[in-house]
């Protein structure tokens, strides 16, 4: 009796909620002036305002957080660690025919990163996840 009447319950409230739903002018949130991409918004002049604002943020916490500073300012301290360091180094062509390469190659490598230490994970131990990445790049002739 109880599953029947929670069950005729939940089909009523479902039947109204659409008619709630339907009746309601939902174009003015598809066309607001406010949504879109970020920066095409112009003030009529061709200048953007919101894109603007978001830029000089980034860069300015671009410059703060990734410069090659000393001292890490506290608002760069979303991250365990900021920075997680990479080594470069000069190889060889990667490709099978060495001659497609105009130069020597170059290296970057992260090394293991581990998802507790450096990103600040909670995983059990056993669950612990350990990631590395090698780019290796060459300029094509």
């Amino acid at each position: 009796m109880v599953a029947l009447i929670f069950a005729i319950g939940s089909v009523t409230a479902s039947i109204f909620l659409f008619y709630a739903v339907a009746g309601l002018n939902l174009e003015v949130l598809v066309l607001s002036p406010l949504c879109g991409l970020v920066g095409l918004k112009t003030d009529g002049v061709g200048t953007t305002y919101y894109g603007g604002k978001i830029a000089d943020i980034s860069e300015r916490y671009a410059d703060d957080c990734y410069g090659d500073n000393a001292i890490i300012p506290s608002r760069c301290n979303v991250f365990v660690k900021p920075r997680i360091p990479f080594t470069v180094e000069n190889t060889t062509c990667p490709f099978s025919a060495p001659n497609i390469c105009s130069s020597a190659a170059v290296a970057m490598d992260i090394g293991l990163v581990d998802f507790n230490d450096d990103f600040g994970l909670n995983l059990v131990n056993n669950e612990r996840v350990k990631y590395r990445q090698r780019i290796t790049c060459a300029v094509l002739d």
